[in-house]
């Protein structure tokens, strides 16, 4: 079996670039339902959001008392995910972590 694959399409950031470049807003904003049921019972502590798009799930997380941290290819997506965050208290968009840099982190 050969797959081929366009050069764009082997580009993670192009690609996630393009797919949040089509719209204002490609996601709700809101937690993922799943997420939400499985992790309300839970004692608050630390969390890694790996793909965080816009931050819905990880500003979720920061504001229910969560040290959440969210990560994504897409600039656009993290820009997006730190003006959510910077509009929503008590939150607040961190640029560090021990001078390695990422993405959206989350304080509560």
């Amino acid at each position: 079996m050969n797959h081929h694959h366009s050069a764009q399409e082997l580009d993670g950031v192009a690609f996630w670039e393009n797919h949040y470049g089509q719209s204002e807003r490609v996601w709700s904003g809101k937690v993922n339902q799943v997420l939400e049921n499985l992790v309300s019972p839970l004692t608050p502590g630390t969390s890694l959001d790996i793909g965080c798009g816009e931050g819905g799930d990880v500003l979720w997380l920061a504001t229910h008392g969560w040290q959440a941290t969210g990560l994504d290819i897409s600039p656009t997506a993290v820009s997006r995910a730190r003006e959510e965050a910077t509009s929503s208290s008590p939150i607040s968009p961190a640029d560090g972590l021990g001078g390695v840099p990422f993405d959206v982190r989350m304080e509560p």
